[in-house]
């Protein structure tokens, strides 16, 4: 319905979830579904779904199958697992803690959504309250604590093992939250990362665009001119990975066999993060860049681009 693909995510059960924007010679845009060599669809024009109005930049599937799927002002839409457009439901001001800014309360856009170990969602808006903790029943909105400034402008989440939630700020650099008991924001603690590295150790860029956690948890952050990684063995030490100077790191994904993709605007890397070395191995993208990846259980690479999806199998790098 729209070759814009913004966002995609892979649920545990291989089963596909992409987003698109608006198209200017179209009033919607859409969810997709794709399970077993079959889409299904769900516009934003269709009048007998309860599903958000406006362009969708994110996407996330929980362990249970649910698919979060993030707007440009209409707040989230939350699709069952199975689909079935009966369940859908789109929350915003009036049944969720989301909020915009206080002169537009109704414009809320959700940037993305991270899934954390007790199976709740972590999602990240703008203006107004930057962050939603949703269990599936309860809303808790936080405020930021105080490291990371009110225009910093969360773009993407990650979570670690302890739960820390490490956020993309775009050109506000790299954020991280910890908020210990859900229920309070009292205890809540952050740290903000900015400016870009000059000696290798830092980060290579000031603009931060996504970030990952892999299986060893070290977290890997892509920027506009590079690529860093900081180890848990090393305290919040970020070392810039030399062998992608200057590139910039727009999508990261990790793939079952622990491997880095990374997408820039000429294509897909392959970083091996045993060694934090980048590969020979590079898929082109001909014509095109990556705007969002994810990796299924079975090792496709799934790349969202300006003009379409694109599968890349990340065990032999074929297109």
């Amino acid at each position: 319905l729209s070759t814009s693909i913004t966002a995609v995510d892979v649920g545990e059960d291989g089963v596909l979830w992409l987003v698109t924007e608006r198209l200017e010679s179209a009033g919607f845009s859409s969810v997709s579904r794709f399970e077993n060599g079959q889409w299904t669809s769900y516009r934003t024009n269709d009048p007998d779904l309860d599903i958000s109005q406006a362009s969708f930049r994110a996407a996330a599937v929980g362990p249970d199958g649910q698919a979060f799927a993030g707007t440009g002002g209409d707040g989230v839409t939350v699709f069952p697992a199975d689909g079935d457009p009966a369940g859908v439901v789109a929350y915003d001001e009036t049944n969720s803690s989301l909020r915009g800014a206080s002169s537009n309360p109704s414009f809320i856009a959700v940037n993305d959504v991270a899934i954390d170990s007790d199976g709740a969602a972590w999602i990240i808006s703008e203006p107004g309250t930057p962050m939603h903790r949703f269990d599936g029943q309860n809303w808790q909105g936080y405020a930021f604590p105080g490291q990371i400034p009110s225009t910093g402008r969360p773009k993407r989440i990650a979570i670690d093992e302890f739960d820390q939630k490490w956020l993309a700020l775009a050109s506000n650099g790299l954020g991280v939250w910890a908020t210990g008991d859900p229920s309070t924001p009292a205890d809540d603690r952050d740290v903000r990362f900015s400016g870009s590295a000059r000696t290798g150790i830092g980060l290579p860029g000031s603009d931060v665009r996504d970030v990952v956690v892999d299986g060893q948890g070290r977290v890997w952050v892509g920027t506009d001119r590079g690529l860093a990684m900081i180890s848990p063995d090393e305290g919040l030490l970020m070392t810039t990975i030399q062998a992608l100077p200057g590139v910039s790191a727009n999508a990261l994904g990790l793939a079952p066999d622990g491997n880095l993709w990374v997408g820039t605007l000429e294509g897909l890397v392959r970083v091996d993060t045993a060694s934090a070395h980048v590969t020979d191995e590079v898929v082109d993208l001909p014509g095109r860049s990556a705007q969002a990846m994810a990796v299924g259980p079975q090792g496709n690479i799934w790349v969202g681009t300006p003009t379409g999806l694109l599968v890349v199998d990340s065990r032999t790098g074929q297109l």
